[in-house]
């Protein structure tokens, strides 16, 4: 049944307190209007949902980035790739991939258009946590495409596969000790 018949079959709530106007059984003209014209909003507005830009699990999973990919964003500094830990600081203080910078949600803005022009700088973006369960770097992903960084991507391994390969971590607050291995 198309979308169209079941708002023709709806009609009559929109019409509180009167019959439906029919003739013979099938809707009036009138009737007929209004549900084209709910079906047509529903349609071309993508639900009663209004138009709200939502980015889900699977968006930023396609355009995931590997281990290979964050290796190369660390040994090649300056090439224009930002790689934003997620996690809470003391956690990035323990521990980090180099060159990470530590960010919370609080410091995206999360509205279109209010980007940061420190981090709109960057070629590209990679968010990351703990591991592929991090919600804390989901969100950040997510935040982050929504108010319309370019080039942003999530590495679902995040530290644990970065230190399950035996590559060096940084710790200690910024400008803090040398590179540690675990």
């Amino acid at each position: 049944m198309s979308i169209i018949t079941n708002v023709l079959r709806l009609t009559p709530i929109f019409t509180p307190g009167r019959a439906p106007a029919t003739r013979g059984g099938v809707p009036s003209v009138r009737s007929a209007m209004l549900a084209l014209s709910l079906a047509v909003g529903v349609v071309v507005g993508g639900g009663l949902g209004g138009c709200t830009k939502t980015i889900s699990d699977a968006d930023i999973e396609k355009d995931a980035v590997t281990l290979k990919d964050v290796r190369r964003a660390v040994d090649r500094p300056g090439d224009g790739t930002l790689l934003i830990d997620a996690r809470p600081r003391k956690d990035w203080e323990t521990a980090r991939i180099p060159s990470s910078i530590n960010l919370s949600m609080t410091q995206i803005s999360g509205r279109e258009g209010e980007r940061d022009p420190r981090l709109s700088a960057f070629n590209k973006i990679i968010v990351f946590g703990d591991n592929p369960g991090s919600s804390a770097a989901r969100a950040m992903t997510k935040k982050m495409i929504m108010t319309g960084y370019d080039d942003v991507h999530f590495f679902p391994g995040g530290l644990f596969e970065w230190q399950g390969a035996n590559l060096p971590t940084r710790q200690g607050p910024p400008g803090g000790p040398a590179e540690t291995r675990p």
